[in-house]
């Protein structure tokens, strides 16, 4: 059974948004695709006390889900964007780190065994050296769970 994250809102006070809706990401294959997901954006300008990143988190109930997939990269179709790495953590632990994307790179899938935490979040950091927004999107975000057999 596969479920989706829920919507998130706005994230730290509303300085990083966050929206859900179809997105646009391109394929290994150079084509575009309209992808449910969820689109993050961090703060763009390096200043001392702002990190360049933002991110979704849920509290997971214990023992229900076993991995989080999505496809992640860049919102095809808007430019000029930052690039970006992306990030899986579970309980403040990285489980599965992008390289740093840029706009023009194809979506990469994600997979993490979420099993024995309990707060996922999603981080997404822009490189932080320039005033471009980078538009990260989550595509196709799922939490699964085992199959049982009765």
């Amino acid at each position: 059974m596969r479920t989706r994250p829920e919507y998130a809102g706005h994230i730290d006070g509303g300085r990083y948004h966050a929206w859900a809706q179809p997105l646009a990401l391109t394929r290994s294959d150079g084509t575009v695709e309209a992808v449910p997901g969820l689109c993050t954006i961090p703060h763009a300008l390096p200043l001392p006390t702002i990190e360049p990143a933002a991110w979704l988190e849920y509290r997971l109930p214990p023992r229900l889900f076993t991995r989080f997939r999505c496809d992640v990269g860049l919102m095809a179709g808007i430019h000029p964007q930052a690039a970006a790495t992306f990030e899986i953590q579970l309980d403040g632990r990285c489980l599965v780190r992008t390289d740093l994307l840029s706009p023009q790179r194809p979506a990469v899938p994600l997979d993490a065994d979420i099993r024995k935490g309990r707060i996922l979040r999603l981080v997404v950091r822009s490189d932080g050296s320039t005033d471009k927004l980078a538009f990260a999107v989550w595509g196709r975000p799922r939490l699964e769970k085992e199959a049982s057999f009765a």
